[in-house]
């Protein structure tokens, strides 16, 4: 098996994630990436480009070159650190990556608030972050809320409405 096959598979491991998450991430399908992992293709430079962001990897490191797996200026997270957010990842089923782009906050919106960083504190943060974030998906899908997060608050208050009338059917009816 060739370099590039190796340290894909090894990157995927490290960051608990599986072809069909490396599928979504990357935005390369799985069958192709299913040909890197066996050997039988090589990606070619764009491909490997879209890999190694999806997993924050080294592009030459993914590549084969020896060089260091992450670039120097990529956030180092201690050992400890490291197991925690690989134990959430593994129980909440999300890539480290996810989870590390999440914590450290690109935008600076989350995270504001200092927290003791141990496995119960950074759990519960995760799963109100997750949660939050498919209510808002919801109310996208439904025509609620833009992609500014404005809610629409005249369809907000109109289904509201329809609930406590289909609310106030359902208690007549029992």
């Amino acid at each position: 098996m060739n370099a590039f096959a190796n340290r894909l598979k090894t990157a995927m491991s490290r960051n608990n994630t599986n072809l069909t998450n490396l599928s979504k991430i990357s935005g390369i399908s799985k069958p192709l990436i299913s040909n890197y992992l066996s050997g039988n293709y090589e990606a070619k430079q764009q491909n490997i480009y879209k890999l190694a962001v999806a997993l924050n990897v080294n592009p030459a490191w993914l590549m084969g070159m020896d060089v260091p797996m992450h670039d120097s200026n990529d956030f180092a997270f201690g050992l400890e650190l490291e197991k925690i957010f690989s134990d959430i990842s593994k129980e909440l089923n999300i890539p480290i990556d996810e989870l590390k782009t999440v914590f450290l906050g690109n935008d600076g919106n989350y995270m504001k608030n200092s927290i003791e960083l141990n496995f119960d504190n950074l759990h519960t943060f995760f799963i109100n972050y997750f949660k939050n974030q498919k209510y808002k998906k919801i109310l996208r899908e439904k025509g609620l809320m833009d992609e500014n997060e404005n809610i629409d608050e005249e369809k907000l208050n109109k289904l509201l409405k329809i609930n406590d009338m289909i609310d106030g059917i359902n208690k007549k009816e029992n």
